[in-house]
C-alpha cells in the first residue's frame, strides 16, 4: 500500500536564515533532550511527549562526513544457521566495539533465521542452503564501501534485484526492512506499507527505524518505545513517518519493532525500555563504529611495484583487489588512515584465499609504540576480517599498515580496517616485584623429566611434552586450518605441552601434570601462553566442553578435577592440596570460568562457596565476557578457545590473582588478590597444568579437543606495595 501525503501548512511557516521553508512540526509537544556526544560525529538524545499519545524515543545521529565513523550490519554470532540462538543487541554492540547499536532485520521466529536481506562487506548473508524468505518488493537501506559516501534506498524485487540499480554495485552493507518513508522540508511525502497488514502498520507498536539525508550527509537510528499506556504508546507507520519528517530525515525505512526494539549506547548500555521488560534476542543489528575501512582504491592507499587488479577470486571487499607474487620484483601496498583520535585500535586485514597464496604474508604495522610485523597465511580465512592485533595509534597519519611480496606465493592486497577500542590504556604500576626466575621453557625439547603426571582415570588421557602443533589441522576442514605460533615465542619452531582427556571411554576424566623440577614456593608468579582447541565450529560440537586447569598444589600426585561443589572423583570428597582455576574453551557450560581450592583434609571444605567464583557463564550473553572475548578474535563470543592468550597466576603473601593478557594487549584481572578458603595451603606450592572433562560425552573427533601450554615461566616474587583484595571482574 502506497500513500502520497500532502501536509497543509495552516498558520505558520517557519522561514530559516537561508530562506528555506520548514513545515509546522507534526509533534509540536515533543520535547527533545540535549544531544550527548558518544564520539566525535556521533550523538544520542531522548525525545518525549507527555500529552496523548505519550511517546518516549531515543535518537542516535551519525555525521557521515567523517571518514572515521562507519555503519556496519552485525549478524548474530551463530550466523544464519537454522535453529541456532539469536543474540541480544547490546551484545552485538559490545563484541564489535560499537559506539551505538540498534536491532535491525526481521527474522523467522520458528528457526531464528533472517528473512530480511542482509549484506555485510559486500557478501549476501543467507547462502544457498537456507530457507531465507526473499521479502520481495520491500525496501532496503545500504551504504557503499568507500567510507560509505553513497547511501542507497531502494526496493528489492524477486531474487533480491534492486528496483533502482544505480550505484548498487558499490553497496557493501545493507539490511532490508518493511515500510518506506520519504520526506521533504519537514513534510511526509510518501508512506509505503509494503504489503504489511493494517494490524502492523495501522496500530501503535514499538518501532525501530533507520534513515538518512544527504545535505548534510547524516544517518539517524530511531528507537520508539511502546506498549506502555500513558508513558510510551508507540507509533503507527503514519506517525513514524511523520516523526522522521520532524527530525529532518528524508529517506527511511521501518525495521523489526515490537519487543525487538532496543538501542545500545557505549558506556550507557541499553538506553530505551524494551517492551518485553528485557532485551529480546534478535538476528541482526546496525552498529555505529569508530572505524576506518580502506579498500585498495581509497585515497589513503599507496602502491609501489607491479600489482594486477583482480575480480575473479572472491569474496573481495568493495570493487576489486590487488594481486602480485614474489617473482614480480619488489612491490608493496600501504594503508595510511587519518585518525581523528588517539587510542587503542584493532587492526584487521581483508584478503582472498586460494591455493597459490603465500603462507606468510608480512603485514608491517607502524604504531605509536614502534613497528610490528605480523605474518598471515593467506591460503585460509579469505573473505573475512583477520585480526592482526591491537596497537596504540596517535591521531593523524603517523600510523600505517604495509603489505609486501617478500614471501613465496601470490599476495592479495584488498583492504585494511582500523576499529577504535578505547583510549590508550594506562598501564597500572606493578603490584609485585620479580625477584628471580625459577624455571623457564618453550617446550622445544622434551621436559617430561621436570614434571609429575597424575590422572583421574588412567588410560584414557594423553600428554605430549614436545608436541609440534604446526602439523595440526582441524578435522572436517573447520577452523583452525593451522595453529599460529604462540605470541611470546622466539625463532620459528612451534612446539608445546599438549594435554587431552576422555578420548574414548565416555566417562568424566582429568589429567594434570605438576612441575616438580623446582622446590615448593610461597610467593610465585606463573605465566604461559595457552591455546584451548575444541571440535566443531561456533560453540563447539558434541562432547566439546572440556576445561583447561591451572593452579598450584603441594601434592603432585593429585589431579585437578572439579564438579560444581567438590574436588575429586565423582561421588567422593577427595581433597586438593592447593588451588586451581578451570576455564572452558567453547562457552557451552553454565559457568565457563571457575575456581576451586581444598583444605587438605578428607572433606570438601568450602569448595561449594568458591566453586564458580568467577561468575556468569560466558555463553549466556554476559556483557563482561563479550568484552573480554569478542567474536572478532575468538570463534565463540565470550569464550577463549581457538586463540592464544597469555595467562598469569600469582600467589603472594597468602593471596591469589589470575589475569589474562588478551590478543589486543589489554590485561583483564579475572580475580585480583583474594584470600583462599581457610586451610588452603599457600606455601610450598608447585605449578600444575591440565585438562578436565566433567561430562561423560566423548568429543567427536576427540583428537580436536586439547590444551596447549607454551612459553612457560615460573618466577619468585615479592610485594611492591600493599596488596588489597579487589574481587573478580576488575578489568584494567
Amino acid at each position: 500500500m502506497k500513500q502520497i501525503i500532502r501536509k497543509t501548512l495552516i498558520a505558520s511557516i517557519l522561514i530559516g536564515a537561508s530562506g528555506a521553508a520548514f513545515a509546522q512540526p507534526y509533534y509540536p509537544n515533543m520535547v527533545y533532550g540535549p544531544k550527548q556526544t558518544i564520539a566525535p560525529g556521533v550523538t544520542w538524545q531522548r525525545a518525549t511527549q507527555t500529552v496523548a499519545p505519550a511517546q518516549r524515543i531515543v535518537i542516535v545521529e551519525v555525521d557521515k562526513t567523517s571518514r572515521n565513523i562507519e555503519l556496519m550490519p552485525v549478524f548474530k554470532a551463530a550466523g544464519n544457521v537454522s535453529g541456532s540462538s539469536n543474540e541480544i543487541t547490546s551484545y552485538m554492540g559490545l563484541r564489535t566495539d560499537a559506539l551505538a547499536a540498534m536491532n535491525a532485520g526481521y527474522y523467522d521466529t520458528s528457526n531464528f533465521m533472517t528473512n530480511s536481506y542482509t549484506e555485510i562487506d559486500g557478501v549476501f548473508i543467507g547462502g544457498t542452503n537456507t530457507s531465507m524468505t526473499p521479502e520481495n518488493n520491500r525496501s532496503v537501506i545500504g551504504f557503499s564501501g568507500d567510507h560509505q559516501t553513497v547511501a542507497k534506498l531502494t526496493q528489492l524485487t524477486t531474487a533480491f534485484v534492486p528496483a533502482d540499480p544505480t550505484d548498487w554495485n558499490r553497496i557493501t552493507d545493507a539490511i532490508q526492512g518493511r515500510g518506506r518513508f520519504i520526506t521533504s522540508g519537514g513534510t511526509l511525502i510518501t508512506r509505503n506499507n509494503e504489503g504489511t497488514g493494517v494490524g502492523h502498520y495501522g496500530s501503535r507498536h514499538p518501532r525501530s527505524a533507520i534513515g538518512f539525508t544527504t545535505s548534510p550527509y547524516k544517518v539517524s537510528l530511531v528507537a520508539v518505545d511502546g506498549r506502555n499506556a500513558g508513558v510510551a504508546e508507540g507509533m503507527t507507520y503514519q506517525e513514524l513517518g511523520q516523526f522522521m519528517a520532524d527530525i529532518g530525515v528524508t529517506n527511511s525505512i521501518s525495521l523489526d519493532g515490537g519487543g525487538s526494539t532496543a538501542m545500545y549506547v557505549k558506556g550507557q548500555g541499553v538506553v530505551n525500555t524494551p517492551s518485553d521488560g528485557a532485551e529480546r534476542a534478535v538476528a541482526s543489528a546496525w552498529a555505529v563504529v569508530n572505524a576506518n575501512t580502506m579498500d585498495n582504491q581509497m585515497s589513503e592507499v599507496t602502491t609501489s611495484g607491479t600489482w594486477t587488479t583482480n575480480t575473479t577470486v572472491t569474496p573481495y571487499y568493495y570493487l576489486d583487489q590487488l594481486i602480485t607474487d614474489d617473482t614480480a620484483g619488489a612491490a608493496s601496498v600501504t594503508w595510511t588512515p587519518n585518525l581523528d583520535n588517539s587510542g587503542l585500535y584493532r587492526v584487521y586485514a581483508g584478503y582472498t584465499s586460494e591455493a597459490s597464496r603465500t603462507t606468510a604474508a608480512p603485514y608491517e604495522i607502524v604504531h605509536a609504540g614502534g613497528t610490528t610485523t605480523v605474518t598471515v597465511n593467506q591460503r585460509f580465512r579469505g573473505g573475512s576480517w583477520v585480526v592482526l592485533g591491537a596497537f596504540n595509534f596517535n591521531a593523524g597519519t603517523g600510523g600505517s599498515v604495509t603489505l609486501r611480496n617478500t614471501a613465496p606465493g601470490t599476495v592479495s592486497a584488498d583492504a585494511i580496517r582500523f576499529v577504535r577500542v578505547s583510549n590508550i590504556p594506562t598501564i597500572p604500576p606493578p603490584d609485585f616485584t620479580v625477584s628471580g626466575t625459577l624455571y623457564q621453557t618453550d617446550f622445544e625439547t622434551n621436559q617430561s623429566a621436570n614434571f609429575t603426571t597424575s590422572q583421574l582415570a588412567p588410560g584414557d588421557n594423553s600428554i605430549n611434552f614436545n608436541y609440534d602443533y604446526s602439523t595440526f589441522a582441524q578435522a572436517g576442514g573447520l577452523h583452525p586450518r593451522e595453529i599460529p605460533q604462540a605470541p611470546n615465542s622466539t625463532g620459528t619452531s612451534r612446539k608445546a605441552l599438549r594435554l587431552g582427556t576422555n578420548l574414548s571411554n565416555g566417562v568424566v576424566n582429568a589429567i594434570t601434570t605438576t612441575l616438580t623440577g623446582i622446590s615448593g614456593q610461597n610467593n610465585v608468579r606463573i605465566t604461559f601462553d595457552a591455546w584451548m582447541n575444541y571440535n566443531g565450529s561456533f560453540a563447539g560440537g558434541a562432547g566439546s566442553s572440556q576445561f583447561i586447569t591451572l593452579g598450584a598444589s603441594t601434592n603432585p600426585a593429585l589431579h585437578a578435577y572439579g564438579a560444581s561443589s567438590y574436588v575429586g572423583a565423582p561421588g567422593t570428597n577427595s581433597p586438593f592440596n592447593g588451588m586451581f582455576f578451570a576455564m572452558s574453551a567453547d562457552g557451552q557450560v553454565s559457568q565457563d570460568f571457575r575456581y576451586y581450592d581444598g583444605s587438605g583434609s578428607n572433606a570438601a571444605g568450602n569448595n561449594a562457596a568458591r566453586a564458580n567464583f568467577l561468575g556468569i557463564g560466558a555463553f549466556n550473553n554476559s556483557s563482561f565476557m563479550g568484552t573480554f572475548a569478542p567474536i572478532n578474535i575468538y570463534e565463540t563470543p565470550g569464550s577463549i578457545g581457538k586463540s592464544w592468550n597469555r595467562w598469569e597466576m600469582c600467589v603472594l603473601n597468602g593471596k591469589v590473582k589470575l589475569s589474562v593478557i588478551k590478543q589486543d594487549g589489554i590485561e583483564v584481572k579475572l580475580c585480583d588478590w583474594f584470600t583462599p578458603n581457610t586451610g588452603t595451603p599457600t606455601s610450598g606450592l608447585l605449578p600444575c597444568f591440565g585438562i578436565m572433562d566433567n561430562l561423560s560425552g566423548i568429543a567427536t573427533p576427540s583428537s580436536d579437543v586439547f590444551v596447549l601450554i607454551d612459553n612457560l615461566t615460573v618466577e619468585s616474587i615479592t610485594a611492591a606495595s600493599p596488596v588489597t583484595e579487589w574481587g573478580a571482574y576488575d578489568q584494567k
